[in-house]
């Protein structure tokens, strides 16, 4: 049996019910030995079969296995066609008389059942490279038990209107599979769904990569005006935590780290440090200060204007001048960090970020089942 589905549109995209709504027009084609056809015209629209005699044939079912039966569905506009084979000939019953009849066999006429379903298939979405992910959705088919000794199923064709690609609202429609699974004792046909990038980084990473510059940027005015610039850094914390909540809400909630975490959790850390260091700078200054109102020499030359003993003063004066070269060290050590280091270090970081973003998240296909044996794409 021949099965053909052309993918009228995809309805919707739930990532907290992890499901898909697709609405899909299957065709199947077979033939039927047992049937003896009458009438058939030239013309397979003028060969539809009313309801009374299409339900007296036989026809093979189709099982959809991951759908969500929790949610409502829909078949509709269900048709039944005869298609004619005109290099055929038919047989006459009766010849010579009013009453002479074509015949037709059903073994050389083909049986094509189309029918439009709406269902909600399940479909797990893998959120760790938000908003960088591609997701992959597999519809399974398969048949009833008793079909599977003498009945095949054939991937034909699949369809899909390009043009309604960018129908969802967050994702756009990347490429499609239909393949048989198991010698032909199953269907499955596999969409690939891509995330658009120019939302995130229009309501997300541009505000977030502001806030960030601004905040490197009031490092600029960090000797003059010192408090200040602390009130930069938080307030510049404070939006990034309220940025990163308002995220973390409007997303599937996960128990793992998504890539978006990783870009706001780098964000807030960043003017986090620089309070961090001004803070220290700080108490490095006013102790360098607190030893010079102590008026104890802090050199040799010192020592020798105020008549002090160079013997008696040799251990405070080393002890001084130490802590003196250490502090002051570690004061400029925490300027360069703060003005040079950690701005260099949030380039390089955030072009890595983007790099993995974008090379990492690449599952074209999710089919891992080795009993593939026929595909075909969307024509």
């Amino acid at each position: 049996m021949n099965v053909s589905v052309n993918i009228v549109s995809f309805l919707e995209v739930d990532e907290i019910g992890q499901t898909l709504k697709v609405v899909l027009e299957m065709t199947r084609t077979w033939f039927d030995a047992r049937l003896t056809l009458l009438h058939l015209q030239k013309n397979s629209n003028l060969n539809y079969l009313w309801e009374k005699n299409y339900k007296r044939i036989w026809y093979p079912k189709i099982l959809f296995e991951n759908i969500d039966p929790s949610k409502s569905h829909n078949d509709r506009l269900l048709l039944y066609t005869v298609f004619r084979d005109l290099n055929i000939t038919p047989r006459v019953r009766n010849p010579g008389t009013t009453n002479g009849t074509n015949e037709f066999r059903g073994s050389e006429h083909k049986i094509v059942r189309t029918q439009e379903y709406t269902y909600f298939w399940r479909c797990v979405y893998d959120m760790k490279w938000f908003p960088f992910d591609r997701q992959t959705c597999n519809m399974r088919m398969s048949m009833p038990r008793h079909y599977l000794d003498f009945v095949r199923l054939n991937p034909e064709k699949i369809e899909y209107n390009r043009e309604n690609k960018d129908e969802l609202t967050e994702y756009s429609v990347d490429k499609i599979l239909f393949c048989s699974l198991e010698s032909g004792t199953k269907l499955v046909f596999e969409v690939t769904l891509v995330r658009p990038l120019i939302s995130s980084i229009l309501t997300i990473y541009i505000p977030t990569l502001l806030l960030l510059v601004i905040s490197l940027v009031a490092q600029v005015f960090a000797d003059d005006f010192p408090d200040m610039v602390v009130q930069v850094h938080l307030t510049v914390l404070l939006v990034l935590a309220s940025f990163f909540i308002g995220i973390s809400q409007s997303i599937l909630a996960t128990s793992y780290v998504k890539w978006i975490d990783v870009w706001m959790i780098f964000t807030m850390v960043v003017p986090f440090l620089e309070v961090v260091l001004l803070a220290i700078r700080h108490l490095a200054v006013r102790h360098l200060d607190h030893l010079e109102q102590k008026g104890e020499p802090t050199n040799r030359k010192e020592a020798w204007i105020k008549g002090v003993d160079e013997k008696t003063m040799q251990p405070d004066f080393q002890m001084n001048s130490s802590q003196q070269c250490g502090i002051s060290w570690l004061a400029g050590f925490c300027q360069v960090l703060g003005n040079k280091v950690l701005p260099l270090v949030c380039l390089v970081a955030i072009l890595v970020y983007w790099m993995l973003g974008i090379a990492l998240p690449s599952p074209d296909s999710n089919l891992l089942d080795d009993n593939v044996s026929n595909c075909t794409l969307p024509l």
